[in-house]
Parts: C-alpha cells; structure tokens; sequence
C-alpha cells in the first residue's frame, strides 16, 4: 500500500498551522503574564536571583512573536487545504 505523498503532505499541514493558531489563542489569554521557559527558571533558582520585570521591548516582541506565528499558522492551513481541496479536485 503506497500512500500518496500530497494529501498527507496536506493533512499534516492542516494540523500543523491548526496546532500554531489554537497554541497562539491560549498564550494571547495569557500575554499579559510573565512568562519564563524552563532553563531560565532553573538558572534562577539555581542562582537565586529574582526575575526582572518585562521591559517594553519584551512586550513588544512576545507581541510580534504572538501575530507572527498566527499568520504562519493561518498561511500554513490556507496552503494544506488548497494542496487537500485540489487532490479530490474540487478547485
């Protein structure tokens, strides 16, 4: 059984740019947070500093990140289901 490498191509698309817009609206909630990974609270600890308040600029470009990874994630299902929709042949 050979599986056809465009429709999955375009499924796994379509889930990908899905996954990047659904992750973009739970972290848009939480924008206003601070948010740190975990290599960064591990060295903190280990450390024992404090964490500094975000600057503008951070703000400013976990904005960016946040609108950047929408429209990629809008773009890749436009493509996916463009790539799935010619494959039944439809468009």
């Amino acid at each position: 059984m050979v599986i056809d490498a465009l429709p999955a191509l375009a499924v796994v698309l379509l889930l990908w740019g899905t996954l990047l817009i659904r992750e973009t609206a739970l972290q848009w909630r939480r924008s206003a947070e601070e948010n740190l990974g975990l290599i960064d609270r591990g060295l903190l600890k280990l450390m024992r500093a404090d964490t500094l308040p975000p600057t503008w600029f951070d703000r400013a470009l976990n904005r960016f990140r946040l609108v950047r990874k929408a429209v990629y994630g809008a773009v890749l299902v436009l493509v996916g289901g463009l790539i799935l929709l010619s494959e039944l042949e439809i468009l």
